[in-house]
């Protein structure tokens, strides 16, 4: 992105929701190559919204820098960096991505000073009362797309499509094909420390580090959890089993 720009460096900041049960990692600050050092950071005040917790982040920058804001439930299908630039050649205070199809998009660019017309204070958010109110003294532009750049992950659901057609685009399946045949399994992850019996059958499922599948069960598209555990013989389809912060789940 820095070379598609022309950019020196760029500044990437991680913000988490200031009410939230997860903790930021205990190095708050990593360097990802020389040029995008990663922060990550709680956001300033309680209940701001998207747009409120954006004017805030802006408030470090010159009117005339810009912020490109994606929504972190989604895995990108498209390249962030090529779709910066369409957004950066539309020359406005805030650029966003739509698609044709009505789904959502999660990435805009905004420029700080257009940031400035929000509230200081209160809830403010972005597409409702941001957006609206930007419009009103500067450029708002629209960046339309015929194919999705972005899957939402926002279920178990979501999860196991997202995590399908990765695997199936690296295998080079054609799945945007009108006749494409989406039933055969396209994946199964047993991540290290967990523990899958050889006799247990995985379809488009994983079980994450901590989790345990027992001999002859049979999981589709569900997840094993850390602390989760799937007995001899037993059927799971669509399921997530266990937990990290409650107690060890058995299904038997």
């Amino acid at each position: 992105m820095c070379e598609l720009l022309g950019l020196r460096g760029l500044s990437v900041k991680v913000m988490i929701d200031r009410n939230t049960t997860k903790r930021e990692p205990a190095v708050n600050t990593m360097e990802v190559g020389s040029l995008a050092p990663v922060s990550f950071e709680r956001d300033p005040v309680d209940y701001r919204g998207t747009g409120g917790v954006l004017h805030d982040v802006g408030r470090q920058f010159e009117d005339g820098e810009y912020i490109l804001a994606a929504n972190a439930a989604q895995v990108l299908t498209a390249s962030l960096a090529e779709t910066t630039v369409r957004l950066a050649d539309l020359d406005a205070d805030v650029a966003i991505v739509s698609h044709t199809d009505g789904t959502p998009s999660g990435i805009s660019l905004i420029r700080c000073g257009a940031l400035r017309e929000l509230p200081p204070e209160g809830f403010v958010d972005f597409k409702e009362q941001a957006l609206p109110a930007i419009s009103g003294a500067g450029r708002v532009r629209v960046l339309e797309l015929d194919q999705t750049i972005g899957m939402p992950v926002r279920s178990l659901t979501n999860y196991v499509q997202v995590v399908r057609r990765h695997h199936q685009r690296r295998d080079g399946r054609r799945v945007d094909e009108p006749f494409f045949e989406d039933w055969t399994p396209a994946f199964s992850i047993v991540e290290q420390g967990a523990t899958a019996h050889a006799g247990a059958m995985l379809h488009d499922s994983v079980v994450l580090s901590g989790g345990s599948v027992e001999a002859d069960a049979v999981l589709v598209q569900s997840v094993v959890c850390p602390g989760g555990i799937v007995a001899r013989g037993r059927r799971c389809v669509d399921e997530l089993i266990g937990g990290n912060d409650g107690p060890k789940g058995r299904i038997s």
